[in-house]
């Protein structure tokens, strides 16, 4: 049995599970339904031959990407554990049995409800699919690497992935910082739809920095350099897979 972590901006992770090969798109014949025009009607395959688990594009409109590498029509990649395939708005983590596979990023996927595609999107179903532009499909790429990918560095390489969760720093937060003045609750970080953004909330004396200026509000760049009190971070970016055509 295989499972699909699926991932959509400002939605709750949804897992679907599987064990024949599955049909993804926007018609109600799919096996995997993704009511959203940004994906066609019949928009990819997965195929599962003996052990192998194999990702193809069905001809979409606004095609697939697996593992940061851009397939054409017909085209088939093999997928392993953690791969990772983008179409249209969403992103879907291929998940296996194995003990490691029952958590994604240190967190327990036992919590995650079973996926309901009602609850996926809000958007009304439509007859036709939207061609995305280059512009479009870019930036969608872009906004879904950062979403993904994007992390917290402390200093000792321990990685907070924010994702579309409110993640806080400070002596009593989800990420720890130390210093006299830090606040228990010292900064937040947010997603706004399209970029993680961090946010004080400490008092007057407590110190929050990005890139050495003092800020009350910063929309986080890659390889930004984050101070709150005393401890440093590093927002980055990192792939439980080699990153190809990922758009920085």
């Amino acid at each position: 049995m295989f499972k699909l972590l699926i991932k959509v901006s400002n939605q709750q992770k949804q897992i679907f599970s599987f064990g024949t090969s599955i049909m993804i798109g926007r018609e109600d014949q799919c096996n995997l339904v993704l009511p959203d025009p940004s994906i066609s009607r019949q928009h990819a395959q997965i195929h599962i031959i003996g052990e192998e688990v194999i990702a193809e594009d069905l001809g979409s409109q606004n095609g697939i990407v697996v593992d940061g590498q851009r397939l054409r029509e017909g085209q088939r990649m093999p997928m392993k554990s953690k791969s990772e395939m983008q179409l249209g708005k969403f992103t879907l983590v291929l998940l296996t049995d194995s003990v490691d596979d029952k958590f994604y990023r240190g967190r327990s996927i036992s919590y995650l409800p079973e996926y309901d595609p009602a609850k996926l999107l809000d958007n009304p179903p439509q007859d036709e699919t939207l061609q995305l532009s280059a512009r479009e499909a870019t930036s969608i790429l872009r906004e879904q690497n950062l979403l993904n990918n994007a992390c917290i560095v402390d200093e000792s390489g321990k990685r907070t992935f924010p994702e579309t969760n409110s993640v806080t720093i400070g002596t009593a937060a989800t990420i720890k910082a130390k210093g006299m003045f830090t606040s228990k609750i010292a900064a937040e970080i947010t997603w706004n739809g399209k970029a993680h953004v961090i946010t004080k909330k400490g008092g007057f004396m407590c110190t929050v920095k990005v890139n050495d200026n003092a800020v009350s509000e910063h929309t986080l760049t890659i390889n930004d350099r984050i101070l709150v009190g005393g401890s440093s971070f590093q927002y980055v970016l990192h792939s439980d897979k080699p990153a190809r055509d990922f758009p920085c």
